[in-house]
């Protein structure tokens, strides 16, 4: 299959896709006027207020058993448990980058992406540029579709 072939069934798939997706979004239209529809979103509302309500209750539990920690009682009510975890803050990011080239060089990960955007116009001796060629193609191949 040469490549005008290929254009023609990319041409094809494409104006299918597109047809599909005006199917789907009209019965979604269709569904979204149902009395099923607007219970199902009721729920599916509710659902997520119950959630954030869960995740503030818990919070406040939690703050509230922390506050109240005296030290020794570990299991101060019946489902509340008190742990204990190691907490590592960095105060002078400058200092750990450095610490880490040094002493853990693995741990630190090179973001390409702003990296190759940093040093485009800049001449260095552990980069290698070259040009790279992609073939593009075109939003509107109803040409083939002829």
């Amino acid at each position: 299959m040469d490549i005008t072939d290929k254009l023609k069934q990319l041409a094809g798939t494409r104006k299918t896709k597109e047809a599909a997706q005006k199917s789907l979004e009209k019965m979604k239209e269709l569904l979204e006027d149902t009395d099923e529809w607007k219970s199902y979103k009721y729920a599916q509302d509710w659902l997520r207020r119950m959630s954030e309500q869960q995740e503030e209750e818990e919070k406040e539990i939690r703050e509230l058993a922390v506050a109240q920690f005296d030290g020794k009682n570990k299991k101060p009510f019946i489902g509340i448990e008190i742990k204990e975890f190691s907490v590592i803050k960095v105060l002078d990011e400058k200092k750990t980058l450095i610490w880490a080239s040094q002493n853990a060089p693995s741990i630190l990960k090179l973001d390409q992406t702003k990296f190759k955007k940093a040093v485009e116009n800049l001449e260095l001796d552990f980069v290698e540029k070259n040009v790279e060629y992609r073939g593009q193609i075109a939003s509107d191949l109803s040409e083939y579709l002829k």
